[in-house]
């Protein structure tokens, strides 16, 4: 048997609205020092349009993670 004959087992579990949310809010906290609704409502305003997410630590997590959420 060779490897392109093996099937790979997936399992994909489903996040809920709340379930997402607590895990957006877990990434920003540990990324940003922020919770999640503060990082989002600072994005909203603005506040990094102009940064560099490679020069401020943590940022480019949360902006990964915004899917969970928006």
């Amino acid at each position: 048997m060779t490897l392109a004959d093996r099937r790979p087992s997936v399992e994909v579990d489903e996040l809920g609205p709340a379930e997402a949310a607590a895990t957006f809010d877990r990434i920003a906290r540990r990324a940003l020092d922020l919770r999640g609704p503060d990082f989002l409502q600072a994005l909203d305003d603005g506040k990094y349009d102009d940064v560099d997410p490679d020069d401020y630590p943590g940022l480019l997590d949360a902006l990964m993670a915004l899917p969970l959420v928006r």
